[in-house]
């Protein structure tokens, strides 16, 4: 059984069966983020004040009640449960709505619910035959799943319109607990009769005042013209004194479970509105940041506004800061593999109109920030990204901090999420972190803080550990030396020829499609740099269409390979845009629906197990012989992961050319199937 939402749900309900539900308590134990979903379900279900869904009348959307209805039942499409799944996984409101649902239908359905008679009166009147009958005597329904628990247990037949499924109040009762009601009623009117003849006032007056006992015994008494006997004073008797009622208590609000300790209120969700917020700096003429401008992307002036609610892009391979009001500076940085060996590749984030007391505030959604200031009183920074906000202090101009987020692709079932981490390091100086509103011990330099999606805890701040070759000061040098002068120089200079060209205002996808298609007999180190640094840029911009383009390219293998690594990485930073990318591998790829998400989930890379999997192995070699070039080269490229590339044994194996002719493919598909028989062999061995 595969562990889904509804399975999941299921399992918190309690409506598998044993077997079933072991299975998946035994999955839910081994998937940290399955267990983190699990909370987020819970907290969001306790959650008050939570909206309802946005656009609930849009028939066949995520936010139709017929939809929720229809998934909770099973009878929903593949399609639209992976929709549905989706958006309860990306937004509170969808998930609390599927969970609070799914646990009222499980309460609904499995206590005995009783019917009014007149109600299955009616209902019958609307049949022909015996059940037509108006005066047939009704019983209890049986419960889903099982009998009645008392079968000799009928309803009266009297008035009970709005009994839905509470205790009924005219039911027949055995005759001696009719005997013993009764009784109990008599004697609770016999205690109230006497009640009232003990309270009933006497003859004397009482009379309540204000003054001293003696004064009101002078004005009561009036003098009289015959002697009188002065009176024997009978002892009087002690007043007795009204019982006390025991003093109401307010009972405390109970605690929360143990293991759920409540988080305290998350910052309020960005200011709206669209001002200028900050100004993009010339600091050379390598500065490339696009936005989305009227429906397309264009690159920004040097000195120009940078707007709230706009999403900007520094494109691979470029630099581009940021000055905000008060002296902060936020140098965003793109990267491309051909000059340093890092996980970067762009960088995008979304302006927020900062709150007050804050010198900035954005959404990192993947890359690298550097901040600083030169105000000597320092900068407050709120960054927001998936569900965590942390606002990051910088205490005077000296402190210099880098901020990374970084997304891998999780192999094997759609349902897992990419892994994303997060790392803040010190630079220069010493910074500070609030993390779920709570401080967190200051950050010296060259010191970092580490956050992973799978754990959603941080780690440190510490120094960076050596053996797990965790980002230590030089990764987050600005100044890096690249390690390979002979690839960088030739990228560099693409770059520098590309952005020269393209002008403020223009597009960028018009001038990424100039630089990625140049003609085969004008292929240089610096034409083949550039045609890949278009392709990751593409991606960077979300134009899938033009990467799965280049993925069935038959005459630029580099671009071919390029785009692979292009998608993967732009499926893990974007996953809401997947859709997007299986749509566009449906029509440019000619495969249909079933084909092209196979090919997607190959796209994430293989599971260990898969790597050692002898049908997987013979899967991906013969698919070197598929019709398609994309099926071809995706095939190549995850069998190339399973060997050493750099190995001498394996260089010919390296040679496989996709887009190449097929006698000339045929034969490198043999040295393939011949490594796979020895790889087979091998774990076979290993096996015994």
């Amino acid at each position: 059984m595969r562990l889904t939402l509804r399975t999941l749900l299921a399992y918190l309900d309690d409506t598998l069966d044993p077997a079933q539900a072991k299975v998946i308590g035994q999955k839910l134990a081994e998937s940290e983020s399955a267990r983190d979903l699990v909370d987020r379900i819970r907290k969001v279900t306790r959650r008050r004040g939570l909206s309802t869904p946005q656009n609930a009348a849009e028939q066949g959307s995520p936010s139709d009640p017929n939809t929720v209805a229809a998934y909770l039942s099973d009878t929903l499409s593949a399609e639209q449960t992976a929709e549905l799944e989706e958006a309860c996984l990306a937004s509170d409101v969808h998930l609390a709505e599927v969970a609070a649902s799914h646990q009222i239908l499980t309460l609904v359905l499995s206590e005995q619910v009783l019917v009014p008679p007149t109600a299955v009166r009616r209902m019958y009147g609307l049949v022909k035959g015996r059940e037509s009958i108006p005066n047939r005597k009704t019983g209890q329904t049986i419960p889903v799943g099982g009998m009645p628990t008392d079968p000799g247990h009928a309803l009266d037949d009297s008035d009970a319109p709005y009994l839905l499924g509470m205790s009924a109040y005219s039911q027949s009762q055995p005759l001696p607990l009719q005997i013993l009601k009764w009784s109990a009623v008599a004697a609770l009117l016999f205690g109230f009769a006497v009640a009232a003849i003990m309270a009933w006032p006497s003859g004397r007056a009482v009379v309540v005042t204000t003054t001293t006992p003696d004064t009101n015994l002078a004005a009561a008494t009036k003098p009289t013209t015959e002697p009188t006997t002065p009176p024997t004073t009978a002892p009087t008797k002690p007043e007795e004194k009204l019982p006390v009622e025991p003093e109401t208590k307010l009972v405390p609000p109970p605690e929360p479970p143990v293991g759920l300790p409540a988080d305290p209120a998350p910052p309020a969700d960005p200011m709206a509105g669209r001002i200028a917020v900050a100004k993009l700096e010339a600091v050379d003429e390598h500065v490339v940041v696009a936005r989305p401008d009227r429906g397309e992307w264009s690159r920004v002036a040097g000195g120009g506004d940078l707007q709230s609610s706009d999403r900007l892009v520094c494109l691979p391979g470029f630099r581009s800061k940021l000055k905000f009001d008060g002296g902060l500076t936020a140098e965003l940085w793109g990267n491309l593999p051909e000059l340093l060996e890092f996980k970067v590749l762009e960088t995008a984030i979304t302006l927020h109109i900062a709150p007050k007391g804050y010198d900035a505030e954005l959404t990192l959604h993947v890359g690298r920030i550097y901040f600083n200031t030169k105000q000597p009183g320092g900068a407050k920074i709120r960054v927001r990204f998936l569900k965590e906000v942390w606002d990051i202090t910088l205490p005077d101009a000296k402190t210099e901090v880098a901020l990374e987020l970084t997304v891998e692709p999780t192999p094997g079932l759609p349902a897992e999420s990419p892994q994303t981490v997060v790392v803040l390091a010190t630079i220069v100086g010493s910074a500070k972190l609030k993390f779920r509103q709570k401080e967190m011990p200051a950050i010296p330099a060259k010191q970092i803080v580490l956050w992973t999606s799978k754990g959603g805890k941080v780690d440190g701040p510490r120094a960076p550990d050596a053996k797990l070759k965790e980002p230590n000061a030089a990764y987050f040098d600005r100044f890096a030396v690249y390690p390979n002068e002979a690839a960088a120089k030739p990228t560099r200079a693409a770059l520098d020829k590309f952005s020269k060209s393209l002008q403020p205002g223009q597009p960028v996808a018009a001038k990424l499609t100039e630089t990625q298609q140049v003609d085969k007999s004008m292929f240089t180190d610096e034409t083949v740099f550039g045609s890949r640094f278009a392709v990751y840029g593409f991606a960077s911009i979300g134009e899938f269409s033009r990467v799965v383009d280049a993925v069935n390219d038959p005459e630029r293998p580099f671009c071919r390979m390029t785009a692979l690594k292009a998608l993967r990485a732009a499926l893990a930073a974007q996953p809401d845009l997947e859709k997007e990318v299986r749509k566009s591998v449906q029509e440019k790829l000619r495969m249909d629906k079933a084909a092209a998400e196979m090919w997607v989930e190959r796209l994430r890379g293989l599971t260990p197990a898969e790597r050692v999997d002898p049908t997987t192995i013979d899967s991906l070699v013969a698919g070197l012989s598929a019709p398609e070039i994309a099926e071809r080269e995706l095939n190549f490229f995850l069998l190339s992961h399973i060997v050493d590339p750099a190995s001498l044994g394996n260089k010919d194996l390296m040679s496989f050319d996709a887009g190449a002719k097929e006698d000339r493919r045929e034969g490198t598909a043999r040295l393939w199937k011949r490594r796979a028989d020895d790889l087979k062999a091998l774990l076979k061995n290993m096996g015994k």
